[in-house]
């Protein structure tokens, strides 16, 4: 494991990571100053003013879990990978940060789902609920995770003022169980992926956020994958 500082849009955080490979990744990939996301991470947190609560959905090890955890005075962590899990708690604990750790997936109704995945950390572990996403066809190892919905999450918290979702392809399922936490929202964040599954993805979410009365102000292209806000 290697333990590195960091800094991200002014904000000191530390992360512990598997090896050196993960760590020249977050250099150049994650926090670096041509990133895409630090890009929109910057334009998201110009439009958030409420810094009450936060859901992220979909958080990898951490990284912009521990950044929204010293802005927001709590944020919800909803990962169902449970490497990732044990991943994201240590650099919560590392960072002294609130996070409420929720170890399931989102969807648009509470059950049961298999997660795919090659169980490597980095970026070509990319968990998903769709068999037929991208790399997912490769994938060797499937696990049974807990589904819930976003508003059944927010009944247990409260309704965040600001989300960001990163679910590889499962988008629309989450959006169709967030209904009522869309109508309260300051704004969301979104990374969507229609080459890798299909391009009506990509519509059906935007009828749903517009259904909310959210409108898109940004959308950064990054390969094959969207990375966008809406706001209020």
């Amino acid at each position: 494991m290697i333990k590195q500082t960091l800094e991200l849009l002014g904000k000191q955080i530390i992360v512990q990571l598997p090896d050196k490979k993960a760590a020249i990744d977050l250099a150049n990939w994650r926090v670096g100053a041509n990133s895409k996301e630090v890009i929109i991470l910057n334009e998201t947190m110009k439009r958030t003013t409420q810094r009450d609560l936060m859901f992220e959905v979909g958080t990898e090890i951490g990284i912009y879990t521990v950044f929204y955890g010293k802005h927001f005075r709590s944020v919800v962590a909803i990962e169902p990978d449970k490497i990732y899990q044990r991943s994201l708690a240590r650099n919560a604990e590392l960072n002294h940060i609130n996070v409420h750790i929720e170890k399931a997936a989102c969807g648009n109704k509470p059950g049961k789902a298999f997660l795919y995945t090659n169980e490597k950390i980095g970026n070509s572990l990319c968990p998903t609920l769709l068999p037929e996403y991208g790399e997912a066809k490769s994938y060797k190892a499937k696990r049974n995770v807990t589904i819930k919905t976003i508003d059944a999450i927010a009944e247990v918290y409260g309704y965040p003022s600001f989300i960001k979702i990163d679910v590889e392809g499962y988008d629309v399922e989450v959006l169709e169980g967030a209904k009522e936490t869309l109508q309260k929202l300051e704004a969301l964040q979104i990374e969507l992926h229609p080459e890798q599954i299909n391009k009506n993805i990509v519509s059906d979410c935007y009828a749903l956020l517009k259904e909310a009365n959210l409108r898109q102000i940004y959308t950064i292209k990054r390969g094959n994958e969207l990375l966008e806000l809406w706001i209020r």
